[in-house]
């Protein structure tokens, strides 16, 4: 059985773009699950729980989490859904990561595209 944990902290800005994609792909993930061979967590804040079947498979958010987060041991992939995020399992090397990179548009640095073409 495979335990996977989907991070929906981005959630705590409603009315963004990660909100809508974190809501929107977790209640995909939700109804979609092989529940013989997966299990689905939500890490999120504590105000975003009720828009999935039962918060009984949330884990709270809490910004502390950037400094440690709870114990994860007994989980095998963690699915980051924000590429800047302060919330990652970096000292468990057993859990996997997935990452979803939103919008690049930052790296874009005109000047650098200026003077390759000089």
């Amino acid at each position: 059985m495979h335990k996977i944990i989907f991070d929906c902290e981005r959630m705590k800005y409603p009315d963004t773009g990660l909100y809508h994609y974190c809501l929107n792909l977790g209640k995909y993930l939700e109804k979609n699950i092989n529940l013989r061979e997966e299990q689905l967590h939500f890490y999120s804040p504590p105000a975003q729980q009720d828009w999935s079947f039962t918060t009984s498979n949330h884990l709270t958010q809490s910004p502390f989490h950037k400094f440690k987060l709870p114990a994860l041991n007994s989980f095998d992939i963690w699915h980051a859904t924000y590429q800047n995020t302060h919330y990652m399992p970096m000292l468990n090397k057993k859990i996997k990561v997935v990452l979803s990179i939103h919008d690049l548009n930052f790296m874009y640095d005109e000047k650098k595209i200026n003077r390759q073409k000089e």
